[in-house]
């Protein structure tokens, strides 16, 4: 069924609406705030602030880039990031033609954060999540990092 016309074009159920840039909206008492990412596609990472304060990021599909860590270090609080870091460092050209972190890049701008959100790493390429998770452990000793899972949730 196409939920943006039922149940009546004027009340349907779902409805899309285009987020800028840099723009913060309003959805059900949460803040969420739209920040370019680099890839290869125009794209968005995304932080979302509950009413209780706490927050959440998601770089969304994203490579190395300044904007994203600035806007979340302006906040000065992020409770929890989920960034994706999709090759370990031998694919570290394929990484960069497709617009998408490899381990030590990631390393690199994570340091760029002046808040110590708890990470969660997503969109590991499956045959090389274990390479990549343990490159990042050793780039990031003092960094707890925890690879997302299918039914992974947590609360805010």
């Amino acid at each position: 069924p196409d939920f943006t016309r039922l149940p009546g074009e004027e009340h349907p159920v779902l409805r899309f609406r285009v987020i800028e840039r840099h723009e913060t909206v309003e959805i059900a008492g949460r803040r969420l705030h739209a920040i370019p990412v680099s890839h290869t596609v125009a794209a968005l990472g995304y932080r979302v602030e509950a009413p209780s304060g706490k927050s959440f990021a998601y770089t969304g599909d994203s490579t190395r880039n300044d904007c994203f860590w600035e806007a979340l270090n302006a906040h000065g609080r992020l409770d929890r990031l989920f960034t994706e870091c999709s090759f370990p460092d031998r694919e570290q050209q394929i990484a960069r033609q497709a617009g998408h972190y490899h381990s030590s890049l990631l390393a690199k701008d994570l340091a760029k954060l002046k808040i110590n959100p708890e990470i969660a790493i997503t969109h590991l390429t499956p045959s090389m999540g274990a390479e990549i998770m343990s490159e990042l452990r050793a780039l990031l000793p003092d960094t707890p990092l925890t690879a997302l899972k299918r039914g992974d949730t947590f609360d805010l």
